[in-house]
């Protein structure tokens, strides 16, 4: 297996060599539907990236941040789980899964989640701030003190999720009340 260090890769159309890339950054590259299933990324950056539809099985991911990225459909739950830390910022997640993942203070800044599934998920600490999330899916997640003052359009089962020392603003109410059939105006 290959071991790539503090090196960047610009505007790439092919994945390059499967292997390890520590402290790496990605840089424009279009990698729409590709297969990363023998990489492992430690520590590293996508920028203004599209990744979407890719393949996770057995991807390593560590320390990864992504920012101003195309995410969509991908099925981040098949990565592998042991050590994975990730973090978004302005991409688009839309029709991804969190499937029962393990993602305690994970960043979602200024995302769109639309259609996104998380349920199941350990949340706690997470913060969706300025993220849009309209038909996010959340069942018996863990959501203990994440934060969605400044999310939109999410819906929450309060009763069907843990949300002790969640934050949310008061226009956001009704994302926890429309639950309940409740008529917020």
């Amino acid at each position: 297996m290959s071991y790539f260090s503090d090196e960047t890769f610009q505007n790439l159309t092919q994945l390059p060599e499967s292997g390890e890339y520590e402290n790496c950054t990605f840089d424009s590259c279009d990698f729409q539907e590709s297969d990363f299933s023998q990489f492992q990324f430690i520590d590293c950056v996508f920028e203004s990236c599209n990744l979407s539809n890719g393949k996770m099985k057995g991807t390593g991911l560590q320390g990864c941040s992504f920012h101003s990225c195309k995410l969509l459909g991908i099925h981040w739950e098949e990565a592998k789980e042991f050590g994975i830390r990730l973090q978004f910022d302005d991409c688009k997640l839309n029709h991804s899964s969190f499937f029962q993942m393990k993602l305690p203070r994970t960043l979602f800044r200024h995302c769109d989640l639309s259609d996104v599934d998380f349920t199941g998920s350990e949340l706690k600490e997470s913060s969706f701030a300025g993220s849009r999330m309209l038909n996010v899916q959340f069942g018996d997640c863990n959501l203990e003190k994440c934060d969605f003052r400044s999310a939109m359009d999410y819906r929450l089962f309060p009763d069907k999720n843990r949300i002790k020392g969640a934050k949310f603003s008061k226009d956001g109410l009704e994302g926890l009340l429309t639950a309940f059939g409740i008529i917020v105006e």
